[in-house]
């Protein structure tokens, strides 16, 4: 799968199903070059766009075994 693909999908909490935002990197092992992570972004507006210029952005860093699946429109993740 393209990352560009794993970018358009929405990534869930399957605790509460609850949206939790979009996958912005991949962390990726240098060695076996694997991703060991993604980091999630929480889905902005405009009043939060402007926050992000003077403050830094809160990103959410979801282990690779906490995936719970991958379908066509949706990760779901397990979320502490």
């Amino acid at each position: 799968m393209k990352y560009s693909a794993l970018q358009k999908k929405f990534v869930v909490n399957e605790q509460n199903g609850e949206m939790i935002g979009f996958i912005s990197d991949l962390d990726l092992n240098s060695h076996s070059l694997c991703i060991e992570s993604i980091i999630v972004k929480e889905p902005k507006n405009l009043l939060q766009r402007l926050r992000c210029l003077f403050f830094n952005d809160v990103k959410i860093v979801i282990a690779i075994d906490n995936i719970i699946s991958i379908g066509k429109d949706v990760i779901v993740v397990k979320v502490r």
